[in-house]
């Protein structure tokens, strides 16, 4: 696993703060905007209307408006920074070589995780109210045709942009705020768990820290947005194919 360099030394203290308002403005305050925005239950919408921010209250009441609008929207501003930033290593908006070396290890870990979805998702479908019985393994009992969509589509137009704006420019702006490796890996992996909060239930919370803590590590390991791209899409397209993805998309 490559280290992560003490450069604390290269940011004034003054500098440091604006990175880490930065930091919280980017991944939790927005979040939290988009989440209150999008609750059904609307426990947030007066407030937001208070602060001029009905406008986008009333846009987010259409479903699906703003979940990809905005994951793509940022990720294009995002690649954009990085790649006029002079200090960036373009190649870890890919990485194919080290991506490559490092599949093996990711379908190995794939294979024993993707059992062991299954089996939770079955366990909650037919052990607990979380979801209905109907809903495990849905998509390849009803809807194929949705369920292959999925997979062609979900790795590239929302695991790969996911990779690059938490994980590439997570890495490439704020590692100066952790010279230990594994605070920033469990800090990655709660940004990338809080991105989640707009399906407003903790399942997907859960689920999403668990994939973001090995998506984090994976990333860390290869400095490769292809490798952890690929894994995130493998387990996130499984988690449609056997039921989790109620989620992180009806559940909300």
């Amino acid at each position: 696993m490559p280290e992560v360099p003490d450069q604390t030394a290269r940011l004034t203290p003054s500098r440091a703060a604006a990175r880490w308002v930065e930091l919280l403005l980017l991944y939790v305050v927005l979040p939290a905007v988009l989440a209150a925005a999008v609750d059904r239950h609307g426990r947030f919408h007066a407030f937001m209307h208070a602060c001029g921010l009905g406008w986008f209250v009333d846009y987010a009441a259409v479903p699906g408006r703003i979940v990809f609008p905005v994951l793509l929207g940022t990720t294009a501003l995002i690649v954009a920074v990085l790649l006029f930033d002079r200090s960036f290593d373009r190649s870890q908006l890919w990485g194919w070589s080290r991506a490559r070396a490092e599949l093996p290890r990711v379908l190995i870990f794939w294979s024993v995780g993707a059992i062991g979805l299954l089996g939770l998702t079955a366990f909650i479908a037919f052990r607990t109210d979380l979801l209905p019985e109907a809903g495990f393994m849905r998509l390849p009992r009803e809807r194929p045709e949705i369920l292959l969509i999925i997979w062609l589509a979900y790795p590239w137009v929302s695991a790969y942009p996911q990779e690059i704006t938490h994980r590439v420019f997570f890495w490439h702006r704020y590692a100066v705020l952790f010279p230990n490796r594994w605070v920033m890996l469990l800090v990655n992996a709660l940004v990338f768990a809080w991105m989640h909060a707009l399906f407003w239930n903790l399942i997907a919370l859960a689920m999403t820290f668990a994939g973001g803590l090995l998506f984090a590590w994976t990333y860390d390991r290869t400095r490769s947005a292809l490798a952890a791209g690929v894994e995130h899409g493998l387990y996130g397209a499984w988690c449609f194919t056997v039921g989790l993805g109620w989620f992180v998309f009806a559940g909300r």
